[in-house]
């Protein structure tokens, strides 16, 4: 399984289901932000076994870092 694209399409389904799929900036950034969270902590990866999952994490990540 490659992480950094299943993190994309997670993402890009999120955006899409919210119909904000042109915001591309902000794709990235949240893929970035949950690419380093997973890369810092292998732990959390091991716990993520389905696409929910996965998409509950990048939702908690956007929500933790709101500005």
């Amino acid at each position: 399984m490659i992480w950094s694209r299943w993190v994309e399409d997670i993402i890009y389904h999120i955006f899409y289901l919210y119909d904000i799929q042109g915001k591309t900036e902000q794709q990235k950034k949240l893929k970035r932000i949950c690419m380093n969270e997973l890369n810092s902590h292998p732990d959390i990866k091991k716990e993520i076994k389905t696409g929910k999952q996965l998409e509950f994490f990048i939702v908690q990540m956007a929500l933790e870092n709101i500005k």
